[in-house]
């Protein structure tokens, strides 16, 4: 997609920006190095990503992450907003997601699983609702055109409202494509509050009021993967995080995410990112200049934490 000069500039100030597209031509293959968040306000098309092509009509809103390579084809007619924002930079991940399944649900894990479900999963509005979600998006634009004094700020409240609406929107969806996101969702809710503690596949499928066997179904079919590795990777990428911000030793680090042995947390940690806990550590303190980090070692210390080590209790 062509983005005027102006908007690539307000993105590079302040990772957000907005872009109307009227009469949008088709468009040949691209990635960019920012998120993308469409409305399709009239119109209809083929969009190409992910390994998928989908048609979309007025009322689709989906999310096209930094480098997935995406076109438009037969674009009739098409009017659609286009929300440029960095996830990470505005700490989407953080915000409180778990209380909306339906936020993980439309700007994570259906982007994640569009090629195995084809695009059933996404969020399609009702007449009412696009409505409502053009007075988001019309008064998001307009900060940002206007740049009147504390825009950004309040720019930045304008897309956090928009983020809200559309994820209470996706909850009052019934496609079974999109329950399925929302169970998995959900699912990844409570594996977030509670990671830290031992936690069981039945565990998590007696949450979300399932079977086990459905809840590993679920997550096969959507992510390909399986409640344990996704709850394994959980629990590293908290471990990485606490060891980037330096609060805490290796051992440390290994039981507050909830492992209650540290060799086999130094095992899987180097399965997951390809270094040791001590040498990615290090690599992260070396690259910001610093040199005194508490001494610990890669493993050889069971973690006071009674909790049998298997594929149903990881």
């Amino acid at each position: 997609m062509h983005f005027d000069r102006a908007y690539l500039d307000l993105f590079r100030e302040s990772p957000l920006a907005c872009a109307v597209e009227t009469e949008h031509p088709d468009m040949e293959p691209h990635a960019h190095e920012f998120d993308e968040l469409v409305l399709i306000a009239c119109g209809e098309g083929r969009h190409e990503a992910g390994g998928t092509d989908y048609g979309f009509a007025a009322g689709d809103v989906f999310v096209v992450p930094r480098g997935m390579r995406h076109a438009y084809r037969d674009m009739e007619g098409v009017t659609l907003y286009n929300v440029l924002y960095d996830f990470d930079h505005m700490g989407m991940a953080n915000w409180d997601a778990r209380d909306l399944p339906g936020f993980r649900a439309l700007f994570a894990l259906e982007p994640a699983a569009r090629e195995r479900n084809e695009f059933r999963g996404r969020l399609h509005l009702t007449a009412h609702r696009l409505h409502e979600a053009l007075i988001h998006l019309r008064a998001l634009n307009e900060e940002l055109e206007e740049e009147r004094p504390g825009f950004r700020v309040a720019a930045f409240g304008r897309f956090m409202q928009l983020a809200a609406f559309l994820g209470r929107c996706y909850e009052e969806q019934e496609e079974p494509s999109s329950e399925a996101l929302l169970r998995i969702s959900r699912a990844i809710g409570f594996m977030e509050e509670h990671f830290r503690n031992p936690l069981s596949v039945r565990e998590l499928a007696d949450a979300e009021h399932t079977s086990v066997r459905t809840l590993q179904r679920l997550f096969r079919e959507a992510l390909d993967t399986t409640p344990t590795q996704y709850l394994r990777r959980l629990r590293i990428e908290h471990a990485a995080s606490l060891l980037r911000e330096r609060r805490c030793t290796v051992t440390e680090a290994a039981y507050a995410s909830g492992f209650n042995d540290s060799n086999y947390f130094s095992q899987l940690f180097r399965e997951i990112t390809g270094v040791t806990p001590t040498a990615y550590r290090r690599s992260e303190d070396e690259r910001h200049g610093l040199d005194d980090f508490p001494a610990d070692d890669d493993g050889g210390m069971s973690l006071p934490f009674p909790a049998a080590r298997s594929e149903s209790t990881p």
